[in-house]
């Protein structure tokens, strides 16, 4: 069953994706991971940027803006340094949060160093640190349904030492007002409410949809989540249809799981 619920982050997210870029992205993160078997940001930035150049679509402003710098020859540090000055510090979108489950997946990666790679990844497009405390908490969530843990109990060990801003997105409150913006804590606790209250990887994920709108920020968050509270094969396959390169996908979660 664990390995159900690894292949279920990936394809999950894929499901949750109807726009692309996170899919994309989460793709190129999950093959780096089973090449180099480690984390390796050099080579998963290598990837991104070469994904970039091939013409990426949907890839949030602040990616985009990463990626155009990374291009023109300036450094991983540089360029996210003044993206953020750019923006006037407002570098905690939900890009690198949507992308970074397969960190989880991977069982090679120990659960204590987690929140390490987490950052790390994050640390590629998004300056603000908030961004990657959101990713902590996700990759722990997300590995700790992997591992076996109930809903409740993996809310609380993924929880426990966060961010206090991640923290409260991660306690559940039904009279909660939740956001349909890109704000990674913002999409993270609307993300935690779906699937709190489904009772199936796909009613989660049909209520974010219904919810989310175009810009369809929480439900790549929903379906990874779904996914690893349910597994893979709890989604129908229609919720497959728009997912391209499904193949690629596929072999990439059948290959982490296949570590556990």
């Amino acid at each position: 069953m664990s390995q159900d619920r690894v292949r279920g982050v990936l394809l999950g997210l894929a499901a949750g994706d109807l726009n692309g870029g996170p899919t994309q992205m989460a793709i190129r993160l999950a093959e780096s991971l089973i090449e180099q078997q480690a984390y390796n940001i050099e080579d998963v930035a290598l990837r991104y940027l070469a994904w970039w150049k091939e013409g990426a679509v949907d890839t949030g402003p602040t990616t985009a803006s990463v990626m155009r710098l990374l291009e023109e020859g300036h450094s991983l540090d540089l360029a996210t340094a003044r993206v953020h000055r750019d923006t006037r510090g407002r570098t905690a979108g939900c890009n690198t949060v949507q992308r970074c489950g397969p960190i989880a997946m991977a069982s090679f990666l120990e659960k204590e160093h987690l929140i390490r790679f987490a950052a790390l990844e994050s640390s590629i497009t998004h300056w603000d640190p908030l961004a990657g405390e959101v990713c902590k908490g996700h990759v722990l969530l997300c590995r700790s349904l992997i591992e076996g843990l109930s809903w409740k109990d993996a809310l609380r060990q993924a929880e426990y030492g966060r961010h206090f801003r991640v923290a409260s997105a991660m306690r559940v409150d039904p009279s909660a007002k939740l956001s349909k913006g890109g704000f990674a804590p913002d999409v993270l606790k609307a993300a935690i409410a779906f699937v709190d209250a489904a009772d199936s990887a796909a009613s989660a994920l049909q209520a974010a949809f219904d919810f989310a709108g175009g810009a369809n920020y929480a439900p790549v968050l929903v379906g990874a989540l779904a996914g690893a509270r349910w597994g893979a094969s709890s989604f129908p396959e229609e919720m497959y249809q728009h997912v391209v390169d499904l193949p690629r996908i596929q072999k990439a979660a059948d290959t982490l799981a296949a570590q556990w």
